[in-house]
């Protein structure tokens, strides 16, 4: 999968995404070009299914509400 740069959560998910730059239509053409490629799917799939991340809404709120508090 492609995400921007700007995510926040790239350490969770960095062994299986392609980061591209928002602001550079290249380089997101780019990386849908290359994971149009059979091989380059297979094995991004690959790195998807190994994936092990979940962020659950328990989490999600928990993190509202500290960054909430900080104001």
């Amino acid at each position: 999968f492609i995400v921007t740069k700007e995510n926040g959560i790239t350490s969770r998910i960095q062994d299986a995404a392609l980061f591209v730059n928002p602001k550079n239509k290249q380089e997101i053409v780019d990386k849908i070009v290359w994971l149009a490629e059979p091989q380059n799917r297979a094995e991004q799939a690959r790195k998807v299914q190994a994936l092990s991340f979940t962020h659950s809404w328990g989490q999600i709120a928990d993190e509202v509400v500290r960054i909430h508090s900080k104001k």
